[in-house]
Order: C-alpha cells, then sequence, then structure tokens
C-alpha cells in the first residue's frame, strides 16, 4: 500500500521531432499520475484497465527529458484480494506519423467462415493530426500462418483536421484454415497507411477465421460443430 514514484530519464531522438509521441501503460494498480518534464499529462484512477498519454507537447530534444509515474494505492482495503502496488504491466512509447491508425483503431471480424471460403470484414479508424484535410490510402493484406498472401483491400479516406474517419474492407479467403481450440490457426492483417504514394504507418492485428453460432436449441456451435464451456461464476 501506500504511494510510489517511478522516474526514466531518457533522451528524445532527432528522428521524433515532427512526429507524434505517446506512452502506454498496460496496467498500473492505481490512481497513476504520469507526469512529463513536470507536466502533468493525467490520471487514470482505475488500476486495471491500459490507458495512454501524449508526450508530443512537453518533449525536450535539447536535453534529457523525465517521464514520472506516481502510484498511489494507499485506499486500503480496496478489492478482495491481493492486488499488489505499482506498475505491473509492460509500458511502451509508440511513434507515429501525423496521419495513422487510431489508437485501437483495427477492428477485424469473420460473418463467413467454412473450409471452402470465409469472409473476412475489417473496419480500421484513421487519425489525421495534422493541420489541414489529408487524403489517404488504407491498405489491408491478410497472411496466413506460413507468411503467404491471402487477401487484399484498399479504401482512400479524407480525413478532417484533428479528426478520425473509418474505413471498412471486405476480403474473401478461398480456402481458409479455420480456427479452433485443436487447431488455433492464426491468420495476420497487415494495415498500412499512405499518403502521396508514401507508407505512413503499419499496424499487425492477429486473427482466427472461425464462424461462431448460438441459439438455445442447439447452444453454441464452432464451425458446425458443438463446442462444450465449462466454467463457474464465483
Amino acid at each position: 500500500a501506500g504511494i510510489g514514484w517511478y522516474r526514466k530519464t531518457f533522451r528524445a531522438p532527432a528522428e521524433w521531432n515532427g512526429r507524434r509521441i505517446s506512452v502506454e501503460f498496460d496496467g498500473v494498480y492505481r490512481d497513476a499520475t504520469v507526469y512529463l518534464n513536470g507536466q502533468r499529462l493525467g490520471t487514470q484512477p482505475f488500476g486495471y484497465t491500459s490507458f495512454r498519454f501524449d508526450l508530443t507537447r512537453h518533449l525536450d530534444f535539447s536535453q534529457p527529458n523525465v517521464l514520472a509515474v506516481r502510484v498511489d494505492n494507499s485506499a486500503q482495503p480496496n478489492s478482495r484480494w491481493y492486488s499488489g502496488s505499482g506498475i505491473y504491466r509492460r509500458v511502451r512509447v509508440v511513434v507515429t506519423d501525423a496521419v495513422h491508425v487510431a489508437h485501437w483503431g483495427v477492428f477485424v471480424t469473420t460473418p463467413e467462415a467454412s473450409s471452402a471460403a470465409a469472409k473476412v470484414q475489417v473496419r480500421i479508424r484513421v487519425a489525421n493530426e495534422t493541420a489541414g484535410e489529408v487524403t489517404a490510402t488504407v491498405e489491408t493484406t491478410l497472411v496466413d500462418r506460413a507468411g503467404k498472401r491471402a487477401g487484399n483491400a484498399r479504401t482512400t479516406v479524407k480525413i478532417a483536421r484533428g479528426g478520425v474517419a473509418e474505413a471498412g474492407q471486405e476480403i474473401a479467403v478461398a480456402k481458409p484454415a479455420l480456427w479452433s481450440p485443436d487447431s488455433p490457426a492464426l491468420y495476420r492483417a497487415v494495415t498500412r497507411v499512405s499518403r502521396d504514394g508514401k507508407a505512413v504507418d503499419e499496424t499487425v492485428t492477429p486473427f482466427g477465421i472461425r464462424a461462431l453460432v448460438w441459439s438455445a436449441e442447439k447452444r453454441l456451435l464452432l464451425n458446425g460443430k458443438s463446442i462444450k464451456l465449462a466454467g463457474g461464476s464465483v
């Protein structure tokens, strides 16, 4: 319990200049307040959810930067079990172009899936942090577990200044390797954002192709076959 501090001193590389820089925390227990060079970036009260803060405005390229995190777990007891204290999951710095895939901006679903063919739907949210409207190309390539290309789609979007636009894509996959607990085959959706023919951002989203159907009569079917789930509610 109590209050703890973390401090990280680092130099911002010159290649970060003109780009968007953020820090992501996967979990801090709890009431975490984050500072960069003495400037308060914000507070995350809950201890089990990830969060991020933008560092761009307060970065200093001429001297070392100090990233500080104050963690306050003094309000004990505050859990039904021992929660621990402090930064207990990964922390990363994310560097992107001003036009980039938004945070958690790719969502993949497989509304139709069989051993013969599958339909993969990809929704991509693209952020524009420039001073004007931007036209960008969003291209998604599906790659199977052997590294072979399984499908591709390309969309053009216009994004208002400081705004976010969504691109919807549908990709057909022939004879997919279906995901199941016995054969957990995964594909990768490689999403690339380009401006004026130049790639400015890329993100990779792993996913499985599978069909889920559930009802009171048939219960849960995975790829057309009954599957049992064992669990308990505490």
